[in-house]
């Protein structure tokens, strides 16, 4: 099928499973590594609710990396991630950092950032 507009053209993060394309504001971003596009597309099907690292870890890397995955390790992968989709990643709209609990994708990435 020809390339068409996502679906929320122009709001927010929008993962295309089929293609494996991620668009951003209705652009279609970089390609992802696989540990990128498979944390996006855990804070995507869970957008709107917190992923704690353990949750993170089972999924990016797999269970068996629990006790070897660090916070900094996270953190990074977050970082790089927010690299390439954030606006702006020093003051991120969608990767929202949850202190003490993990990560969610904001939603509406108008709403004042959860502080806590």
């Amino acid at each position: 099928s020809p390339l068409t507009e996502p679906s929320p053209a122009a709001q927010g993060i929008w993962v295309d499973r089929d293609s494996g394309d991620v668009w951003v504001e209705g652009r279609r971003i970089e390609p992802l590594t696989r540990l990128e596009y498979d944390l996006l597309s855990l804070l995507y099907e869970n957008r709107g609710k917190i992923c704690d690292k353990y949750r993170i870890v089972e999924v990016v890397w797999s269970d068996r990396y629990i006790d070897i995955v660090g916070d900094s390790r996270i953190a990074k992968l977050v970082d790089r991630l927010r690299d390439k989709v954030e606006p702006d990643p020093a003051h991120p709209r969608y990767i929202v950092t949850i202190h003490g609990r993990g990560y969610r994708l904001a939603i509406d990435p108008d709403q004042a950032p959860e502080t806590t």
